[in-house]
């Protein structure tokens, strides 16, 4: 399974959206980062659930994601990601079973400096990457 998570990313370094880790929203590349493990609530609703990294399962519910669920998008972009530990769906809803968590995440630097550094729109750039790691030619 393929794994995506969207990020914002200042000076080359991808940061959560909303919480943070350890204090900080900068997550750390190149290296397994544990989340920290509380009850957490879902700013949208009454929904209360164990937090973990929120990742979204294949490239297409990625952008889906991306497309209808946020406004704000400069400096935002869909990053591959690996996951381990308990994963597990955060919603029941259909539309939303492809977001998921876990409890811990691994984001390359190459990925991240592929992404600023190539000029086509974020759907071919993650495209391009998709094929990469899948070992596939476009």
């Amino acid at each position: 399974m393929s794994y995506y998570r969207i990020v914002e990313i200042k000076n080359g370094k991808p940061l959560s959206l909303f919480h943070g880790t350890n204090g900080s929203r900068e997550i750390p590349t190149d290296t397994w980062v544990k989340c920290d493990k509380k009850r957490v609530h879902d700013g949208s609703n009454d929904f209360y659930y164990e937090s973990g990294f929120h990742a979204i399962e294949g490239f297409e519910n990625a952008m889906h994601f991306f497309d209808t669920m946020f406004r704000i998008r400069e400096n935002r972009y869909i990053v591959p990601c690996e996951l381990r530990g308990n994963i597990r769906p955060k919603h029941d809803k259909p539309m939303k079973r492809a977001c998921v968590l876990a409890d811990e995440i691994f984001i390359a630097s190459e990925d991240i400096k592929r992404i600023l550094d190539n000029p086509l729109p974020s759907k071919s750039v993650m495209r391009r990457l998709d094929l990469m790691k899948k070992g596939e030619k476009e």
